[in-house]
């Protein structure tokens, strides 16, 4: 009988629970008595390789995600409003993702610095969240009048590894995890279709400003949010991608436009949400700007706006901007709108080439690289006879 390792009863009960489903609800998918099923989860029986991967069939994963080890991961900061049920299932994935990348990075010998670790500025609050998104701006080569037209790029380049997850939850935008002696900084987005790209952006913005302003949040495992650390994020992700010179060089601009169309010009041009530009109004003494928004909004289009509704929203393909137009001055934003924003493309060829180096050295077997890239060994294969010179 084949002995299957202590963390299949723990994964088993994971993803079930992730997935909002009974024991009997598993045990039916799966062709089994609930009494058989419960044994198995309880770890008071071994099932046969038939019968876990009907089990793995029934829980739509891979059965190497039922024996695979369960490893806590160190320093992430998950916090969210309210408790929800993938959590646990969130982790373990992004954690198995993590040590797949350190594993191609120690075999490269390539570790990426997240270089924003030594940033201090002095002050506090929103103030300081204000002054830390200047300094960022400034270290990673950026002018008050830079855009940033890719933030997963932008971050990347600076040691930050940005993930993607679909969670249909409207209480969970993303995370992150600080640098340690074993990998890298990580921030993880979700890029749920009920999601606008704009609240990606903001969310990748919003993290990294946990990254450098609350460093020592990473060193407990609360999951409950801090008010004040929660806006200065907020604040330090409305400075980050949009300056306050900019802003109201682009605001001025626009006078002459109606208020909606002044608005959603603004948001265009610094491929943010409408609410941020609202914000930051209000910062400026504009106390009724949200309702006013919303009465022109409906007075012109008929529409009341609602919590999760974008108007003139960028469109939903992705999570990713071309890199190449990062960098533009503000006069050239018409011209280079964001495009793609799901999965980053640049962590998706530095995986490429950490598995290739790792195949070509040998350091890891073909069927180890395919595991990695999501691939059947047919095809990984295939992809190693189209590896260039």
């Amino acid at each position: 009988m084949v002995i299957h390792p202590p963390s299949l009863p723990v994964n088993l009960r994971r993803v079930r629970m992730g997935r909002d489903l009974s024991q009997q609800d598993v045990a039916t998918r799966a062709g089994l008595t609930r009494v058989a099923y419960h044994r198995i989860e309880a770890g008071s029986a071994q099932p046969k390789a038939k019968t876990l991967t009907a089990l793995a069939k029934a829980l739509s994963v891979a059965v190497d995600d039922l024996l695979a080890e369960s490893r806590p991961l160190i320093g992430v900061r998950f916090r969210t409003t309210k408790k929800i049920a993938s959590r646990d299932n969130i982790l373990a994935s992004l954690t198995r993702r993590l040590i797949d990348l350190h594993e191609l990075e120690q075999a490269a010998g390539d570790h990426p610095t997240f270089t924003l670790a030594n940033l201090t500025v002095a002050g506090d609050g929103l103030k300081r969240a204000e002054v830390m998104a200047a300094a960022v701006r400034e270290r990673v080569g950026l002018s008050p009048n830079d855009p940033i037209r890719d933030i997963c790029g932008l971050v990347e380049d600076h040691g930050v590894t940005v993930l993607t997850v679909d969670v249909r939850s409207d209480a969970f935008f993303g995370l992150s995890v600080a640098p340690s002696a074993e990998r890298g900084a990580a921030i993880l987005v979700n890029v749920a279709d009920h999601i606008s790209r704009e609240r990606c952006i903001f969310t990748a913005a919003h993290e990294l400003g946990h990254l450098v302003l609350h460093r020592s949040d990473y060193r407990d495992d609360s999951d409950a949010e801090d008010d004040a650390h929660e806006a200065e994020a907020n604040t330090f992700a409305s400075h980050l991608l949009m300056p306050a010179t900019a802003f109201e060089r682009e605001w001025a601009k626009n006078a002459g436009l109606g208020l909606v169309e002044r608005v959603l010009e603004v948001k265009r041009c610094f491929g943010i949400s409408y609410m941020m530009v609202l914000y930051r109004l209000r910062q400026l003494g504009h106390d009724d700007i949200f309702d006013r928004f919303r009465a022109v909004y409906h007075d012109q289009h008929g529409v009341t706006l609602g919590k999760t509704d974008e108007p003139a929203k960028l469109p939903a393909q992705g999570f990713r901007a071309a890199s190449h137009d990062r960098l533009l001055p503000v006069e050239d934003f018409r011209s280079a709108e964001p495009e793609a924003l799901k999965q980053p493309r640049t962590l998706e060829y530095r995986v490429h080439r950490l598995v290739r180096a790792a195949v070509d050295a040998e350091h890891i077997t073909l069927g180890r690289a395919a595991e990695i890239l999501g691939l059947s060994l047919a095809d990984m294969r295939v992809l190693r006879k189209r590896w260039g010179p």
